[in-house]
């Protein structure tokens, strides 16, 4: 979307001196499960959530077993399985409460894959992974992004305070109402004028990225 640079200003990357760093702007799923995944490589990171984490609202959350293995692979499925209650049947049931359907359908689906389903309060889910972070200290509430400036070899992030924290790599986990979408967007119509189109702004895509 950014147009090349000149090879003078070409980031050189990280190096032994300065390691790579992502600034993660969202703590929500996807921002606290980027968390863990850039803990199992090394990669240093720093988490930036304008709320709080594991906020006291929302609904109930399913993860099916493609999930389950993920949160298996980054050391979490055991803490969300404990904040869960097991289930057994499946129900259909019609306008008077009676079921006309109902199977072992979560036995089922354990013996096929090896992962259960599992389903829980949001709030509980984004707990279990932010209390399995090695790292918790990388993780700040109340930090309200208002800007995404890119450097040369590098990128900050300008924060409602007028502080900035600088990386190699920002990722907006922020949500449906991203302000590093509408920032990256902006940036892409600068370069090339209606690169991003009023159809693909209503699509919502949830993650974004910026690099330098």
């Amino acid at each position: 979307m950014v147009a090349p640079q000149p090879p003078s200003q070409v980031s050189t990357g990280p190096t032994k001196d300065k390691p790579f760093k992502v600034i993660i702007v969202g703590g929500g799923v996807g921002g606290l499960s980027l968390a863990h995944c850039l803990e199992k490589a090394n990669i240093d990171y720093i988490l930036l959530e304008k709320g709080v984490i594991a906020p006291p609202w929302g609904t109930s959350i399913s993860i099916h077993p493609n999930g389950c293995r993920i949160l298996d692979q980054i050391g979490a499925l055991e803490e969300v399985e404990k904040r869960c209650v097991p289930m057994n049947r499946f129900f259909n049931r019609g306008p008077d409460g009676h079921p006309f359907v109902y199977d072992y359908f979560f036995k089922s689906v354990l013996e096929r894959t090896g992962y259960t389903t599992l389903t829980l309060e949001r709030r509980l889910f984004l707990k279990a992974l932010y209390d399995t972070l090695r790292h918790q200290e990388r993780v700040h509430e109340h930090q309200c992004v208002r800007n995404v400036i890119e450097n040369n070899g590098s990128v900050s992030v300008v924060m409602d305070d007028g502080s900035e924290h600088t990386g190699d790599l920002v990722v907006g986990a922020d949500g449906v109402h991203s302000l590093c979408r509408e920032l990256m967007w902006n940036k892409a119509n600068e370069t090339i004028e209606g690169y991003i189109t009023a159809a693909e702004k209503r699509s919502k895509c949830p993650l974004t990225a910026f690099a330098d």
